[in-house]
């Protein structure tokens, strides 16, 4: 029960600040919102998503679930094209594909209950993403050229 009050504080915090209140400082204005009279602590964190909502605001938030939406769906792409007999590395594309969905997917429940906001593993599933995309560009050229 507490989380999801820490949630709807990260979304009172928002309201009002819809720039956000900074990298990190949902926990500052924690005690300026809590309605509980102390009940679950004071200077406490969202420990989700959330934060990053709070602390970045709207566009922030925005960008990053863009990002996790298109990356998501460019692994999409990817697996259902590795799945035609043409192309030679098929199952690496096919494997990596799900593997980083799954990851990505992780991350997404992971960070409704841990601070996994600012955590520097997803850039890195991002990079990974990005040069499996640009690699089976590649794949595809050469096959085309066959």
């Amino acid at each position: 029960v507490s989380r999801l009050y820490f949630w709807s504080i990260a979304f009172e915090i928002v309201k009002d600040h819809p720039l956000g209140v900074g990298s990190g400082c949902y926990t500052m204005f924690y005690n300026n919102y809590d309605t509980s009279g102390g009940e679950y602590g004071y200077y406490r964190s969202v420990h989700s998503h959330f934060q990053m909502l709070a602390d970045m605001g709207f566009v922030v938030a925005f960008v990053c679930l863009s990002l996790l939406l298109l990356s998501t769906l460019n692994l999409y792409r990817i697996g259902s094209k590795a799945k035609m007999p043409n192309i030679k590395e098929n199952d690496f594309y096919i494997n990596i594909s799900t593997a980083l969905m799954a990851s990505v997917v992780a991350f997404l429940i992971g960070g409704a209950f841990y601070e996994a906001a600012y955590n520097d593993l997803i850039w890195l599933f991002f990079a990974v993403i990005i040069a499996t995309e640009r690699q089976f560009k590649k794949d595809q050229e050469k096959i085309g050229e066959q």
